[in-house]
């Protein structure tokens, strides 16, 4: 298992049309540069996709890994009640990334 790519990724929820409704050309250059990154994704038969982020449960100085075995994902908060995504989780990475950082790092897991 290796690192193939890395990339930050703007993801202003205006993207959708459910959310951003007119204001979708708005972020236009943003979508054709998702729609870049989902290409090469598929071409190099990427697997996995690591994801650091601000969102979700985030503790001062302590690394948070989500055990849980899917991952959901909704715009609710955002006034779309109707989009919800769910992705499987990569169990064996969580395990290898749980082990390699409870000796160095404050860690805590979580399941939501």
């Amino acid at each position: 298992m290796s690192i193939v790519a890395a990339a930050i990724v703007p993801h202003p929820p205006i993207l959708l049309p459910t959310v951003g409704r007119d204001n979708v050309k708005k972020v236009e250059q943003t979508r054709l540069a998702l729609a870049r990154l989902g290409k090469f994704l598929v071409e190099k038969e990427i697997d996995t996709i690591l994801i650091i982020s601000p969102h979700g449960y985030v503790q001062k100085d302590v690394f948070t890994v989500n055990l849980s075995p899917d991952y959901i994902c909704n715009f609710e908060d955002f006034g779309d009640f109707d989009t919800k995504i769910t992705w499987k989780s990569d169990i064996e990475l969580i395990h290898k990334t749980r082990e390699s950082l409870e000796s160095t790092s404050p860690l805590q897991l979580v399941n939501n």
